[in-house]
């Protein structure tokens, strides 16, 4: 079980770790579980549990939690890492996301696009389709999918995405950081649009699968809305080639 990765239902991977070497660290600091614990509050949100402690001890733990552990021993994450597990991501991606962001066509007032985007994740590279699914333009017209493909590096995802007749019209890249559990990653797009310009955006995921969905989706339609007119950018400002006189 030596490269051992289990994917947990909320994002979170559990990797083996050296739980003996834990338990011993720990007694060698005189503490029981609840004063380790305890250590871990201090004011900080992200405390780890006597249930998660306990796990880790067993052999399994995830990243961020192990990674609290260690810090409260003084210690690095890695010492209690098997195998090549440095290496992994800290979380998985797999599964059905919906993804939100503002495009903008013609002169008009930017509005808000949501896609289906659905990943496959192998090791810490991801591949997946987009799907456009509703729009707040009236007119809207999402008949296109999008491929993407992108990595994981440490706790944000950097990649690229384009149609499926390889048109330029929403060829673009993407980077965003994953927070919330995993569950929400924000950041920005870039694409090339469909009046010819290059745009860039708000862009926010949420994991369809996650217990708070529904209230998610709510807060990314109004960060999306309230964002709209100051994060969403258009090049080249004015039509045209610059001139010498510009530069």
């Amino acid at each position: 079980m030596s490269e051992f990765v289990q994917f947990c239902s909320r994002g979170l991977m559990l990797l083996e770790c050296d739980g003996e070497r834990l338990r011993r660290d720990r007694e060698a600091l005189g503490l029981t579980r609840e004063a380790l614990v305890e250590l871990g509050r201090d004011g900080n949100a992200q405390a780890f549990s006597v249930s998660s402690l306990r796990r880790a001890e067993k052999g399994a733990a995830s990243y961020t939690k192990l990674a609290l552990i260690a810090k409260r021993l003084g210690l690095p994450p890695s010492r209690y890492l098997r195998g090549n597990q440095t290496q992994l991501p800290r979380f998985s991606l797999e599964g059905t996301w919906h993804a939100f962001y503002a495009e903008k066509i013609d002169g008009n007032p930017p509005y808000t696009v949501v896609e289906v985007l659905h990943i496959h994740q192998n090791n810490n590279h991801i591949e997946g389709t987009y799907t456009p699914i509703e729009s707040s333009h009236p007119d809207y017209l999402g008949e296109r999918s999008f491929h993407m493909r992108g990595k994981i590096y440490d706790d944000f995802v950097l990649g690229q995405y384009e149609t499926d007749d390889d048109s330029s019209q929403g060829t673009g890249y993407y980077i965003l950081k994953a927070i919330r559990n995993w569950d929400w990653c924000e950041g920005f797009c870039t694409f090339y649009s469909d009046d010819a310009t290059i745009a860039s955006s708000l862009n926010i995921w949420i994991r369809r699968s996650s217990s708070e969905f529904q209230l998610m989706k709510k807060q990314a339609f109004n960060k999306i809305r309230q964002n709209m007119q100051k994060m969403f950018l258009i090049a080249p400002i004015v039509s045209g080639s610059v001139s010498t006189s510009d530069t």
